[in-house]
């Protein structure tokens, strides 16, 4: 039996839907509950779970880009994207392409974490803040 560091969480995923399988597993043997907004790695997107990401922006407990275009396709889509978040809302990066993505856009305003989601779901008290 996995733990439970986010038990009661919800954790907005934007893995590619091809992609996402993974992710939520580990996300769920670790007692969260995962909200898939799938993108696409080489298009933009603007699909209704993206939408709905962004409506409940408020109620996110992490939320993890997996790449670039899916920090394109939120800020994009989801203009006020930032105000909207939880305020204490986490948000980590997988892969070196999307942390140097959202330095470059945005890295006094939004908290980031370079970590790997097995790493997120694996030692989440170590990376907690």
């Amino acid at each position: 039996m996995k733990g439970k560091e986010f038990e009661g969480k919800l954790i907005g995923i934007t893995r590619p839907e091809e992609r996402v399988k993974e992710a939520v597993a580990i996300v769920e043997e670790h007692g969260g509950t995962a909200l898939v907004a799938p993108t696409l790695e080489l298009q933009v997107s603007n699909t209704q779970s993206l939408i709905q990401l962004c409506e409940m922006a408020g109620e996110l407990d992490w939320l993890i880009f997996t790449s670039p275009t899916g920090i394109i396709s939120a800020f994009k889509h989801c203009i006020d994207l930032k105000t909207r978040l939880n305020p204490n809302c986490k948000i980590a990066v997988i892969g070196p392409r999307t942390e140097n993505y959202l330095e470059k856009k945005d890295s006094k305003q939004m908290l980031f974490l370079k970590v790997t989601l097995q790493r997120v779901c694996l030692n989440a008290s170590r990376i907690m803040i």
